[in-house]
C-alpha cells in the first residue's frame, strides 16, 4: 500500500479532534470523581485494596489524558497555518479561556482547595485560582506563533527597537537574578537571554549576518518568554499556565515541522523531556504522548470528509462545558455555600 493509499484512510482533522476530547474527559473525570471522590471514599472506609485498584485505574486514565494536549497543539498549528481571521481565531481562544477559568479553578485545580487520596495537602486557594487553564497557554502559543512566522510582523524582528528592548530586558533579568535561590534553568535562561541580546545589538551595528540576527532577535523573545513565567509568573500575581512553558514550546516546535514524522518525533521528545523533567520519568505519561504522536503519524491533512460548522463548534464549547458538568456535580455533592466561601479567594 502506498503513502497516499494510507493517508486517505488516516485520520482527519475533526477525527483527531474528538480522539482528543475524549482523552481530556478521561483525564478530567479521574482527576475529579477518583481523585477526589471514590478513592478518598475508600481510604475512609478501611477498603484500600479497593482503593489501590481504583487508584492504578486512575493512573491509567491520566496516561490515556496525555494524548489530549499534543493533539490540541497540533490543532492550533494547523489553524494559524489555515485560518483567514487570527484576530477573531485569537479571541475566541482567549474569551474560552475566561469563561472557563472559574469552573477549572473549582475542578481541576482542588489539589489545593482539599485532600486527594486520603493524603493531607497544604490547602491554599489562593494558588488554585491563579493556575490558569490550558486555553490560556493555547492562546499564547498563537500569539508567539503570529510574532515568530507571520511576515508582516517581520519588520519589527529587524528593527532596532526590539533590539533596544531585549538588551533591557536582559539587563533586568540579570539585575534581578537571584544565584541563590534561581535554579539552574532559571541561571541557564538569564545568560542566553542576555547573551543573545547583545549579540542582536552587535549584529545591528555591524549591519552583517542579518538572517542570523533576526533568528536571534526571535529566539531572545522567547527566552524572556519562559524566564516570565519561571522567574516572574505574570507579575507579582505569581500566575500560572496549564502546561507551562514546556507547552508553549510544543506549539513553536510543532509550527516549524513540515512532515507527519518530524512532528511526531517533536512529540515523542517533549514527552519524555516534559515528564522527565522533575525526576524519574513518568513511563505512563510518556507512553500517552507517545501514542499521539502514533495518532498524527495517521493524519491525513484534511480538515473532515464533510464540513459540519456546528461540530467545529461544539469542539470549542466541549472544555468549559465539561468543566461547568462537574463543577454542577460537585455542587450538588456538597452543596453551594463552600464554593461560594471559596470565591473570596478568586477576587
Amino acid at each position: 500500500m502506498s503513502e497516499k493509499q494510507f493517508l486517505r484512510h488516516g485520520l482527519n482533522g475533526n477525527q483527531l479532534k474528538l480522539i482528543a476530547v475524549i482523552s481530556m474527559l478521561c483525564d478530567h473525570a479521574a482527576i475529579r470523581l477518583l481523585a477526589y471522590g471514590l478513592i478518598p471514599a475508600l481510604y475512609v472506609a478501611g477498603e484500600n485494596m479497593a482503593a489501590e485498584r481504583w487508584n492504578q485505574a486512575f493512573w491509567i486514565l491520566r496516561s490515556v489524558g496525555r494524548m489530549a494536549f499534543p493533539i490540541y497543539a497540533f490543532c492550533l498549528v494547523e489553524g494559524f497555518r489555515h485560518s483567514h481571521d487570527l484576530r477573531r481565531y485569537g479571541g475566541r481562544l482567549l474569551l474560552l479561556g475566561v469563561i472557563s477559568q472559574l469552573p477549572y479553578a473549582f475542578t481541576l485545580n482542588r489539589w489545593y482547595l482539599e485532600p486527594a487520596f486520603g493524603e493531607v495537602f497544604p490547602i491554599n486557594p489562593s494558588r488554585a485560582f491563579r493556575s490558569l487553564n490550558i486555553l490560556f497557554t493555547l492562546f499564547i502559543g498563537l500569539v508567539l506563533l503570529v510574532f515568530f512566522r507571520k511576515k508582516p510582523l517581520a519588520r519589527v524582528i529587524q528593527s532596532k527597537g526590539l533590539a533596544v528592548l531585549l538588551l533591557a530586558c536582559g539587563g533586568f533579568a540579570v539585575y534581578t537574578a537571584e544565584p541563590e535561590f534561581d535554579s539552574r534553568f532559571r541561571r541557564l535562561c538569564t545568560v542566553l537571554l542576555l547573551a543573545s541580546a547583545i549579540a542582536v545589538a552587535l549584529l545591528h551595528v555591524w549591519r552583517k549576518h542579518l538572517a542570523l540576527r533576526d533568528w536571534l532577535a526571535r529566539f531572545a523573545v522567547l527566552v524572556f518568554v519562559v524566564l516570565l513565567f519561571e522567574r516572574y509568573p505574570l507579575a507579582h500575581l505569581r500566575c500560572n499556565i496549564d502546561s507551562g512553558v514546556w507547552g508553549i514550546l510544543l506549539i513553536l516546535c510543532l509550527s516549524y515541522a513540515e512532515s507527519r514524522w518530524s512532528r511526531a518525533l517533536v512529540v515523542l521528545l517533549w514527552g519524555a523531556l516534559f515528564y522527565s523533567s522533575l525526576g524519574m520519568p513518568d513511563w505512563g505519561k510518556i507512553c500517552g504522548t507517545a501514542a499521539a504522536a502514533l495518532l498524527l503519524l495517521l493524519y491525513n491533512g484534511e480538515r473532515s470528509r464533510k464540513p459540519h460548522p456546528k461540530l467545529n463548534k461544539a469542539f470549542y464549547a466541549a472544555y468549559p462545558l465539561h468543566l461547568a458538568v462537574i463543577w454542577a456535580m460537585v455542587i450538588a455533592a456538597k452543596g453551594p455555600l463552600p464554593q461560594l466561601k471559596l470565591l473570596k479567594y478568586y477576587l
